[in-house]
């Protein structure tokens, strides 16, 4: 064991624990992530997978500060955001280094249900983690793949039509939501048997300390105030619901038609948000309960040290600076 590395994990696990209980630390907190791999021979080759979590950690260990948590969960992505796509059927390919998926050609009312003991992709990426806890020091953690939010993945398998089946057809898009919210469920679920040292998907630049999960809600911004409050949250909240302390989402567009509904959220209890949507950090600061977390990536027009001045040292963790 690197006791240095479990005092440095320790340490700041605590320090965002009490966040997210209430208590404001005296100094802000700073998070910077490892890399996240979705290399195409993951799930073929595990030990490769293993010397290359084992090369990002080591290259923490020479930075570890009391300012910037660089938190050791080694975060493992097979097909990236397009996971969830190949258990459902899609086919998915790579190019210049990007996952691409095609869509499904059913109708969303006629999405069937995927058995995970009969998906390879589940089964391998199952053995992956397994692999990886046994053979990896304790002190480091394995994310789940991208497990996304009911949403994204359904506009993954059908594309820009799925927000004309919202609007049209709702019956049918309900439908589609509550079967890919189930598989979402049952696969948090499966991994969460695995243990504590398996994390949410994204949790080294987005740590959330044991109990808490992870969605993403970037398909929100092309939605609604009142689709999202009226169809969307219920499923988002489902998942949350699937971990004790609920979860926190990842939001990167214009989102704040959703603050409203956000902050009714018992199970939402934190935020995540970059580019576009860090812009919108006061509105967010403004606008949510005072126990929701917010996580933000500076920006052009929203500093670090604005969020520092702006936040008070009230609920806020900023992300991928590391100060001196």
């Amino acid at each position: 064991m690197n006791k240095e590395l479990q005092k440095h994990f320790e340490h700041h696990d605590g320090r965002i624990r009490e966040m997210f209980g209430g208590r404001h630390p005296k100094e802000p907190i700073f998070l910077t992530g490892l890399p996240a791999h979705e290399e195409e021979d993951m799930l073929s080759d595990f030990n490769k997978v293993k010397e290359r979590a084992l090369a990002d950690i080591g290259n923490i260990l020479p930075v570890l500060s009391k300012n910037t948590f660089y938190s050791p969960v080694a975060e493992i992505w097979p097909f990236g955001v397009h996971y969830l796509d190949v258990i459902f059927g899609c086919k998915v390919f790579h190019r210049s280094g990007t996952i691409f998926a095609k869509k499904l050609s059913c109708r969303p009312g006629k999405l069937k249900r995927p058995d995970l003991g009969s998906s390879d992709v589940f089964l391998r990426s199952y053995e992956l983690a397994k692999f990886l806890l046994d053979s990896v020091p304790p002190e480091i953690k394995i994310s789940t793949p991208v497990l996304s939010s009911p949403l994204n993945i359904a506009m993954n398998l059908f594309g820009g039509e799925f927000l004309v089946t919202l609007m049209e057809k709702r019956d049918e898009a309900v439908s589609a939501l509550e079967t890919i919210t189930g598989i979402i469920i049952e696969l948090h679920k499966a991994f969460g048997m695995l243990g504590p040292r398996v994390r949410h998907y994204a949790a080294s630049s987005r740590y959330t300390p044991d109990g808490f999960g992870h969605i993403c809600g970037c398909s929100t911004h092309l939605v609604s105030g009142r689709t999202y409050a009226e169809t969307i949250v219920a499923f988002d909240e489902q998942v949350l619901s699937v971990y004790p302390e609920g979860g926190t989402m990842h939001l990167c567009g214009k989102h704040l038609q959703h603050a409203d509904a956000f902050k009714k959220m018992k199970k939402l209890r934190g935020i995540q948000i970059n580019d576009a949507a860090a812009d919108d950090f006061e509105g967010y600061l403004a606008g949510l309960r005072e126990d929701q977390v917010i996580y933000v990536a500076p920006t052009a027009s929203v500093t670090a040290q604005k969020i520092i001045e702006k936040g008070k040292g009230r609920r806020v963790i900023i992300q991928g600076v590391c100060p001196k």
